[in-house]
């Protein structure tokens, strides 16, 4: 006669080999109200343990673990199926009894799981939620983001999946075919197919929420997981909805820059402002804007910005974990997508950092994939689902990059509007010195003057450098101790490269310039000039080496207040096809830009006349150049050795064509008392040496500047024949080298 358990709602009949003597009460009763949260695990460390367990008897029951075909991947001590059958049967079943090897321990196994199953009549159970705060915590995630039931048991589900012992239990499993992850889960969790199903619809609020991950293959452990990052957050004790978001999403903070810092982009400034404001206060979906530019130009600062100029908060996509490990590409854009679900009601701003790496690491596939152990999945990503999203979402958002090279032109053309963000003028840098040394200072207007042209830095690192010369120094500020601790943090953003020439308005002599030409007129031309007075002013000094036609550039710029932008031919010349032209391209457009004077130095080395070119690249860098000169409204000067090599369509186009010459003799006497007052000398100059001076031919003021440089330091002012005698060496030097080639 069968015994029943008395039990309700159990009464279910109760088999002799599952019966303990004549108790009335089934052991899988006694065992799930006594000891389901036995010695097996401690429920205080592990909130899931009931729920894995009701899993495996549901995966059991629904035949997605066969029996006794796939045994023999659980039979160790720590497997799921073995804690289940101990839960229901008692901490020492009969299957685990004098037993000596595997395989039997594995027809033990199998056996006991199939009597067990029959009793039950394979009834799905109802799972299990976790113990707090686990269960809680998941909750209340579900409710913050208005998750359905069957939403929030899917995401219990592959929080859970992540577990060592559940991995076990799924990877024999197969998961083969695009439903397969919905029936699997809908076995485990006891729910509907086809709800399951709809939950993860790719487009619908779990999946879009960023914390469900799907992909096309493998196990369902791996088709269908959670962002690690929950797994911290679901355990975390006293959980609301702020700390919740702020694991995702924390609020960046205000900008230590005013709008005057980025003065060489108040048109685009202005213009970024209007379009998320209007869109922030039309609900308009798909406004993005795209900031990018070179490294340490502030164009995080940008950002943060535009949001204090709005109002409105600036949450970032992604922060790091508690052991301080920032987020990768895929968890900062599952962090986007979630800022999407959450502020979509809201007046907010979303901030997506280092833009290019979705493309430099190919992250997502078919909207969203997971690294393999090998590395990042050599995958693309989805293009037309990148695109919806930079079409339907509903918080504005502000992508940075330091690079767009790479990225499809599809994408690019879906943000509604683009800042690029160059290097920070002269003049700004001279504004940012100003403020951060405030007006007690004690540093000489020169000395900023100098700091300013000498470290093409951000206003963010003036401060953080002044900040520090304070602390090393006790409150006092010297140009010495800045320019220390400035110096590595240049090399570190711009490489091992020379210092840019500082111009010093006090040291300079237009009066040593020997040319022709009306150099007041040409001053007052580049004066005048204003942006939009139509045809732009073009320059092209032609000489010898070392007399003046770079430093005169320099003077124009000074001058005329205007930022001056250099670039020799190591910036641009380039081994890649396209790379020289794309590098004019871009210098005329950044001076454009910044209303800055642009100075191509040693221009012949890629102007040179394509009459007597060998390769197609020197004839296409001369029609970049020709066609960017021809169009450009602003002040552009080129300066040459080689007048004669360059091209003769090039020159047709320069407005003032100046030759510099060398020194006629008074401005030789000139240049030789100034060095000699600059060197320490009181005295006069003898008549003798006058005329040995005039003697010198081709003395230029490069010349008279190589001297003094090896004559400073000496430690006793120079005498009028010290000077002479270096100035004949100088000059013979430079004459024995003319026509030499080689060493």
């Amino acid at each position: 006669m069968a015994i029943v358990c008395h039990l309700k709602p159990c009464q279910s009949p109760v088999p002799s080999w599952l019966a303990k003597g004549d108790s009335t009460v089934c052991n899988r009763c006694k065992n799930y109200k006594s000891r389901s949260r036995s010695q097996l695990t401690n429920p205080a460390s592990d909130p899931f343990a009931d729920t894995v367990l009701d899993y495996a008897y549901n995966l059991a029951a629904s035949g997605a673990i066969v029996v006794p075909d796939f045994i023999h991947g659980y039979n160790n001590s720590r497997s799921l199926i073995r804690q289940l059958l101990q839960r229901e049967l008692g901490p020492a079943p009969k299957f685990a009894l004098g037993k000596k090897n595997d395989d039997d321990i594995d027809k033990a196994v199998a056996q006991a799981l199939a009597r067990f199953l029959k009793t039950t009549r394979r009834e799905h159970r109802k799972v299990s939620a976790p113990l707090a705060p686990a269960g809680a915590n998941l909750r209340l995630i579900a409710k913050t983001l208005g998750f359905s039931a069957v939403e929030e048991a899917v995401l219990q589900f592959a929080v859970s999946a992540v577990r060592e012992d559940m991995q076990e239990l799924l990877d024999p499993i197969p998961c083969v075919g695009p439903r397969a992850p919905a029936i699997r889960i809908a076995a485990a969790t006891g729910l509907d197919s086809e709800a399951v199903c709809a939950a993860l619809d790719r487009k619908g609020p779990l999946v879009m929420s960023g914390l469900i991950m799907l992909k096309d293959h493998g196990d369902l452990d791996d088709r269908v997981r959670s962002d690690r990052r929950l797994e911290g957050i679901v355990l975390a004790p006293n959980l609301d909805a702020a700390s919740f978001v702020d694991r995702f999403l924390p609020a960046a903070p205000s900008s230590s820059l005013v709008v005057e810092d980025f003065a060489h982009l108040k048109t685009e400034l202005a213009m970024a402002r209007n379009l998320l404001g209007a869109a922030l206060e039309a609900r308009r979906p798909g406004v993005n804007v795209l900031v990018h530019g070179p490294t340490g130009t502030g164009k995080s600062e940008l950002a943060r910005l535009l949001s204090g100029e709005l109002g409105v908060p600036l949450m970032v996509a992604g922060r790091e974990d508690s052991a301080g490990e920032s987020p990768t590409a895929q968890e900062r854009l599952r962090s986007l997508l979630l800022g999407n679900k959450l502020l979509a009601q809201s007046r907010m701003l979303l901030l997506f950092d280092e833009f290019e790496d979705l493309f430099h690491q190919n992250p997502f596939a078919n909207h969203s994939t997971e690294d393999d152990d090998d590395g990042p999945k050599a995958r693309t990503m989805s293009k037309q689902w990148f695109n919806l999203l930079l079409e339907t979402n509903p918080v504005p958002t502000l992508w940075i990059s330091n690079r767009v090279q790479g990225m499809d032109p599809a994408f690019l053309r879906r943000f509604a509007f683009v800042i690029e963000v160059g290097n920070f003028t002269t003049g700004q840098r001279r504004r940012a010195w100003t403020k951060h040394l405030g007006g007690d200072s004690g540093l000489p207007e020169a000395d900023v003057d100098l700091l300013a042209q000498r470290f093409e830095l951000s206003p963010a690192h003036i401060g953080a450098a002044v900040s520090a010369a304070r602390l090393v120094s006790g409150g006092s500020l010297d140009r010495g101790t800045l320019e220390t601790i400035l110096k590595p943090a240049e090399r570190i953003l711009h490489g091992r490269r020379g210092a840019p020439p500082v111009f010093r308005a006090d040291g300079y002599l237009p009066e040593l310039v020997n040319t022709d030409a009306d150099l007041l007129a040409v001053e007052r031309r580049v004066q005048e000039w204003r942006p939009g007075d139509g045809a732009g002013v073009s320059l092209c000094l032609y000489g010898p080496p070392g007399t003046g036609k770079s430093e005169f550039v320099r003077y124009l710029a000074h001058t005329a207040g205007r930022p001056l932008e250099v670039r020799r031919a190591s910036d641009i010349l380039s081994m890649w096809v396209g790379g020289t032209e794309q590098n004019i391209a871009s210098a005329f457009e950044s001076a454009l830009r910044d209303e800055a004077l642009l100075l191509f130095d040693e221009a012949d080395s890629f102007l040179q006349d394509r009459g007597g070119a060998h390769r197609s690249w020197e004839v296409t860098a001369v029609n970049e150049f020709l066609q960017q000169l021809e169009v450009f409204p602003g002040v552009v000067a080129c300066t040459t050795n080689l007048f004669d090599k360059l091209d003769q369509a090039s020159l047709r186009r320069f407005v003032f064509k100046i030759e510099f010459k060398f020194l006629r003799p008074e401005q030789s006497l000139l240049a030789f008392r100034r060095t000699l007052a600059d060197l320490g000398y009181t005295g006069e100059v003898s008549a003798a040496v006058e005329i040995e001076l005039t003697r010198i031919p081709n003395l230029a003021p490069g010349d008279f500047a190589a001297v003094k440089r090896r004559l400073t330091g000496r430690g006793k002012p120079a005498s009028c024949e010290t000077l002479l005698a270096e100035l004949q060496a100088e000059v013979r030097v430079k004459s024995s080298s003319k026509g030499k080639i080689g060493f």
